[in-house]
């Protein structure tokens, strides 16, 4: 069975630690101003996006959903 509604503070936490990462919605740390550090970030976040993104999970099937939380476990 694949969750779709967490408790708060699971959902909370997960926004903290992850959606940098794993989201349209990153907030980026001053030294992404600085130069290579920036060009690394900004393939880090897309690697992470592609590999899974919050914003689109509501979109995923069950089946797609199973599969994306045993592949990132």
């Amino acid at each position: 069975m694949v969750v779709n509604d967490v408790p708060l503070s699971v959902e909370e936490s997960i926004k903290m630690s992850c959606y940098d990462c794993h989201s349209n919605t990153t907030h980026y740390p001053w030294y992404n101003k600085v130069q290579p550090v920036a060009w690394f970030l900004e393939n880090h976040i897309e690697e992470g996006k592609s590999e899974l993104n919050f914003n689109i999970w509501s979109t995923f099937s069950d089946r797609r959903k199973k599969k994306q939380v045993k592949v990132n476990n």
